[in-house]
């Protein structure tokens, strides 16, 4: 509430934004998160904190979605081993 309280009384200023992005981190909401950081980064272009937490957020999105991809594949794996287990003996 306070990020987006003084994102309407300073829309311009890059700390709101910045710590918007920050509580949407926490959250684990990365796209919205990176979408504030890269709002800072438009007021603010030199930030190297938020430069830094840009590349967090790529990342930890990388991740999660690698992490996503090896969930799916485990899955899919005991998905076929159930099925094996109900096919008929010949």
């Amino acid at each position: 509430d306070d990020a987006e309280m003084t994102i309407k009384l300073k829309p311009q200023w890059e700390k709101g934004h910045f710590r918007k992005g920050c509580i949407l981190e926490a959250m684990k909401r990365y796209d919205d998160a990176l979408a504030s950081f890269e709002i800072a980064s438009q007021y603010n272009p030199q930030s190297q904190e938020v430069s830094k937490k840009i590349k967090k957020i790529n990342q930890l999105v990388k991740d999660s979605k690698r992490a996503q991809e090896v969930e799916n594949m485990r899955s899919n794996v005991d998905m076929a081993k159930h099925l094996d287990t109900l096919k008929p003996e010949m």
